[in-house]
């Protein structure tokens, strides 16, 4: 059974995997001394942020690239779902439940320690035929919704 809030074990994960880096790297450098660092500033990878989590969830073929910026801003961001979803040209009830599946599959992710470990290949190509398979449903109702739209105005 998936947790209720993956987007909270979504930032938890983040900060553990940050964490995990300082801890393995320990190198702590006083703040007094940041001008005095050599060498580049970035950050290892993963970066620790619920954001780069969650594009990793779409380079993986767990949520959908055309999902990846209304899950940011509904979950992460806390902005209201009408006018994503008018954005995007679903309703807002679609829209709920587009989410409510990419929680479930991002909490199953995280419990398995994909978005935070190496995937499989197996489980990537896994991943990517249930991609194709949403891409191809998601297609075929949109095909469904423009012929009944086609059928009411001629019949009007």
């Amino acid at each position: 059974m998936a947790r209720r809030a993956p987007y909270a074990s979504l930032c938890r994960a983040g900060w553990r995997a940050g964490h995990a880096l300082r801890q393995q790297a320990s190198e702590f450098t006083a703040v007094e001394d940041v001008e005095r660092v050599t060498g580049p500033r970035t950050p290892q990878v993963p970066y620790g942020h619920p954001d780069v989590l969650v594009r990793r969830a779409v380079r993986l073929g767990i949520l959908d690239a055309d999902d990846e910026q209304p899950y940011i801003d509904v979950r992460l961001g806390r902005r209201a779902m009408d006018p994503i979803a008018a954005r995007m040209g679903i309703s807002t009830d679609a829209l709920r439940m587009r989410l409510g599946r990419i929680d479930t599959r991002l909490a199953e992710a995280l419990a398995s320690g994909m978005l935070t470990g190496a995937a499989s290949p197996q489980a990537a190509e896994a991943l990517a035929a249930r991609a194709e398979r949403r891409a191809s449903l998601r297609a075929a109702s949109r095909r469904r919704l423009s012929t009944t739209a086609a059928t009411s105005t001629a019949v009007a």
